[in-house]
């Protein structure tokens, strides 16, 4: 059972609507006469309009984004090439702020994994914000967190349990 995953337009598409709305919004707020509100307005402006540049590039995008088979790992959004079984420690399921992801830890450095600069700027970033593991989400793709976790709960590494040493 090979997981595989594109961007789902719909969610994108969403997503596009909402950050030209609030490029909309900043722009229009960049016209007060504050300097406060005007600075303020002038960062969110470049920021909503990365986003929507961001959104229109995936919507166009039909390649696969995510794949979970016999061989390892595979998000593209998180690295270039695929991540093996053999160098996969652990997959940990993580709740945080309210959100749902796998960690993917691995024994070598994801680095190894990443080709291109900006992934290796994002990952090293990452790192020293303490954030190790790979983090592996459903956020924008046409799959549900079920199926992401079956493909996981039937390729990934189990824990190795610690034997216990005996006693003389």
């Amino acid at each position: 059972m090979t997981l595989s995953a594109r961007y789902d337009r719909k969610k994108l598409t969403v997503l596009l609507i909402v950050s030209l709305v609030f490029t909309g919004v900043s722009y229009a707020l960049a016209m007060t006469s504050d300097p406060f509100v005007f600075g303020v307005a002038q960062v969110a402006f470049l920021f909503f309009v990365g986003l929507t540049f961001l959104n229109l590039i995936r919507l166009m995008d039909d390649r696969e984004v995510l794949r979970i088979d016999e061989a390892g790992v595979f998000d593209r959004r998180l690295a270039d090439e695929t991540i093996p079984w053999r160098v996969v420690e652990d997959v940990k399921e993580i709740r945080m702020l309210g959100l749902r992801f796998f960690a993917v830890v691995s024994r070598e450095p994801i680095t190894s994994f990443i080709k291109t600069r900006f992934k290796r700027m994002m990952a090293w970033l990452n790192s020293k914000l303490g954030f190790h593991p790979v983090g592996i989400t459903t956020h924008g793709l046409n799959i549900s967190y079920a199926d992401l976790h079956e493909a996981f709960a039937a390729y990934a590494p189990k824990p190795q349990e610690e034997s216990e040493e005996p006693t003389n």
